[in-house]
């Protein structure tokens, strides 16, 4: 027999991972299971429906938007900026899949710090979680600049301070630091040709990764010796701030093979490599073209992803880090099988996976670490002034980052004096 003076029950939602309660036959979803936010929620959500008598409790709840309904707004608005788009999916992912049935306006400080749990048990650093929370508030900032949510939603979020050095279970991030020639050198002969192309022009330039991957034809000034190219967007852009990148005499000769007719289209397109791939293909095939399958005959009628005009930082990180596998492979007794895919080799190697990802660790190198090549090599031929112009900083504080001399000094200073 049941008893009708009994609360409802904290239950665990394992499908989705969320708590759930049921009142009046309506799931209501809280958030992540066990969390403290999330009975938090089901204190208030239970207390509200006592007071109404045990029944659905009629409040401007019901007219707020839920937080998955305010975060496709956001991203539809003119107000989203792409050039952190990474950053910007992983907080939506999170936001939708803990409180996407949650109304925006329950959304509170205990919500913003189980998500920021969430963060820090994916592994991500505390600067990358501090940044990616501010993107959270952003989209609750756009909702009440919009009228959706009250103002008081924001204030309350503003609470949640960042997380501090050495006080939080987050790793800290680690120091860039500049990859050598040699060893990008070792790592071309295994890249596509416009990859090639595009880090001999980071590594002449240094320019930023999003500056690269951007860049077109109608970008460029080539009526004087040296070239400028002035991005469309750029890092600092919001503040005001003008970029413009010179190319001198090595950096011209990797473009001007590239320049095209078509003015807006952009200069590195994964289509054009593409084509570029299948053509060098086509040219070292043996099979006479009256034998075997026809020319172009064997590709899938519908990819479900096909190669797009512009690659995007991530897709050049990518083929960057192939490269250096194919450089760097593995020692034998950890390699993969032929044949074998990679979830069945990480079950057959077990704990030592651990290894395999060390190893690559070790030999990887993203693009950003060009441009901190670039800035190590520029300082130390011409000095902090002429580092700063060339990298775009506003600031030398910016420019030390990226320049590591100072130790250097330090270590002559050292030699000659102790």
């Amino acid at each position: 027999m049941r008893h009708k003076n009994r609360l409802p029950s904290y239950r665990h939602h394992k499908p989705s991972g969320q708590a759930v309660v049921t009142l009046s036959g309506q799931d209501i979803y809280l958030g992540p299971f066990n969390s403290e936010a999330s009975r938090h929620e089901c204190d208030r959500v239970v207390a509200e429906w006592l007071a109404a008598g045990r029944t659905p409790a009629s409040s401007d709840h019901e007219n707020s938007p839920s937080v998955a309904t305010l975060v496709n707004a956001f991203r539809k608005s003119e107000d989203y900026c792409t050039s952190h788009d990474h950053d910007y999916v992983a907080v939506w992912k999170l936001l939708v899949s803990l409180y996407g049935r949650t109304p925006a306006r329950d959304f509170g400080p205990l919500a913003l710090k189980a998500v920021r749990q969430q963060m820090i048990e994916k592994g991500w650093n505390r600067n990358t979680i501090n940044r990616r929370v501010h993107i959270a508030r952003r989209v609750f900032r756009w909702g009440v600049a919009n009228e959706m949510l009250p103002a008081i939603n924001i204030e309350a979020l503003q609470a949640v301070e960042g997380l501090r050095y050495g006080r939080s279970a987050a790793p800290e991030p680690e120091a860039v630091e500049p990859v050598s020639i040699e060893h990008v050198e070792a790592c071309l002969p295994f890249m596509p040709k416009m990859i090639q192309s595009m880090v001999k022009l980071q590594l002449y330039s240094g320019m930023r990764p999003g500056e690269l991957v951007i860049m077109k034809t109608e970008d460029l000034e080539t009526s004087a010796p040296t070239w400028r190219y002035r991005p469309s967007t750029h890092k600092t852009a919001y503040r005001g701030h003008r970029r413009d990148v010179v190319l001198g005499p090595k950096a011209q000769s990797i473009l001007k093979p590239l320049l095209k007719t078509d003015l807006p289209a952009f200069i590195f397109s994964p289509a054009e490599s593409e084509k570029q791939r299948r053509e060098a293909i086509h040219i070292s095939r043996k099979t006479p073209p009256a034998q075997g399958n026809e020319i172009g005959s064997n590709r899938v009628r519908a990819p479900r992803r096909s190669a797009g005009d512009c690659y995007d930082v991530a897709a050049y990180r990518y083929a960057i880090y192939r490269a250096a596998d194919k450089a760097f492979p593995v020692p034998e007794d950890l390699s993969r099988l032929k044949g074998e895919r990679e979830k069945a080799w990480r079950l057959r190697l077990g704990d030592r996976w651990c290894e395999v990802t060390r190893w690559r660790n070790e030999h990887r190198w993203h693009p950003h670490q060009l441009r901190h090549t670039f800035a190590h090599e520029t300082r130390r031929q011409f000095g902090l002034e002429h580092t700063q112009s060339a990298l775009g900083h506003a600031n030398a504080k910016m420019t030390e980052r990226y320049a590591q001399v100072a130790i250097e000094k330090a270590i002559e200073v050292a030699t000659r004096t102790g």
